[in-house]
């Protein structure tokens, strides 16, 4: 399985930002959403990062309050935002995501945002291959008795 049958699962929309946002729309972006993280965009609709909950925590709490709601959404882009393509496998998607310590990773295709996969649409799809599996080697083991 790879990340394009993910997408295809789950659809491909993506909350966006852009990068001149004031942090607290951010936050009510993340709220309204019922989500982890949002992409922010540059002024031309192109990737630059993405910002997460954790990043908005870490924000506020090295700013003691004082500056955190005042930031924008391009200064709180985490450091080192992972993507993914399309044709990325499902395995090494989650062994990037697990040794990067990512929870959202956005998928790049032909240097366009095409969707974003989280560790809980990695999770799902990933136990559901592992269903199917378990299903064929069941019915392949009855059908040999």
């Amino acid at each position: 399985m790879n990340v394009s049958t993910i997408l295809a699962a789950k659809g491909a929309a993506v909350v966006t930002v852009e990068g001149g946002h004031p942090a607290w729309s951010v936050m009510e972006q993340l709220a309204q959403h019922r989500i982890g993280a949002v992409v922010v965009c540059d002024d031309r609709q192109q990737f630059s990062g993405v910002v997460t909950e954790r990043d908005i925590i870490r924000d506020l709490v090295t700013s003691s309050g004082r500056r955190g709601s005042h930031r924008c959404a391009a200064e709180l882009v985490s450091d080192h935002t992972t993507t993914c393509q399309p044709d990325s496998g499902l395995v090494e998607l989650m062994a990037t995501m697990t040794l990067r310590r990512v929870r959202h990773v956005p998928v790049i295709d032909d240097g366009q945002l095409v969707g974003i996969v989280s560790i809980g649409d990695a999770v799902k799809a990933r136990l559901e291959e592992l269903e199917f599996e378990s299903r064929i080697l069941r019915e392949a083991h009855l059908a040999l008795r």
